[in-house]
C-alpha cells in the first residue's frame, strides 16, 4: 500500500511540475503599473479614434433621398415650427391650405415606409 500512495505522490508531483512546462512555461509576468496605465492610454485613444472615425462616417452620408410629398411636409412641418402665425402663408407658399394638409399628412401616415422616413427626418424618435 505505501507503494501506491508513493506512486500517486510522485506521479502528482511529476504532472504539477510538467503541465506549465508544456503549457509555455513560466506563468506571464506580471505588468507593472508604468504598463498598466500606458496599455489603458492607448486603448481609450484607439476607442477615441474609432468613435472619431464612426462620427466621420455618419456625417458624411448623404441624407437618404425622401419621396417628394415626404419632402414637402417636412418643409411645412419645420416653417410652422418655426414661426406658427405665419402657418397659413407657409401652407399657401406651399400650395395646400389646412384641408391639403391634413390630406397631405394621411397619406405619409397610411405609407409605412414615408411615415418612417418622415419620422426620422424630423428628428421625433431623437431623444
Amino acid at each position: 500500500m505505501r507503494t501506491s500512495i508513493r506512486s500517486f505522490t510522485l506521479t502528482a508531483l511529476l504532472g504539477a511540475l510538467l503541465v506549465p512546462a508544456a503549457c509555455g512555461g513560466e506563468a506571464a509576468p506580471k505588468p507593472d503599473a508604468k504598463t498598466a496605465k500606458a496599455d489603458a492610454k492607448a486603448d481609450a485613444k484607439a476607442d477615441a479614434k474609432a468613435d472619431d472615425a464612426k462620427a466621420d462616417a455618419k456625417a458624411d452620408a448623404p441624407e437618404p433621398a425622401l419621396p417628394e410629398d415626404v419632402a414637402k411636409a417636412v418643409r411645412i412641418a419645420k416653417a410652422i415650427e418655426a414661426d406658427p402665425g405665419k402657418a397659413d402663408d407657409v401652407l399657401a407658399g406651399e400650395g395646400l391650405d389646412r384641408d391639403g394638409l391634413d390630406a397631405l399628412m394621411y397619406a405619409i401616415a397610411k405609407d409605412p415606409a414615408k411615415a418612417q422616413a418622415y419620422t426620422a427626418a424630423r428628428g421625433v424618435l431623437e431623444g
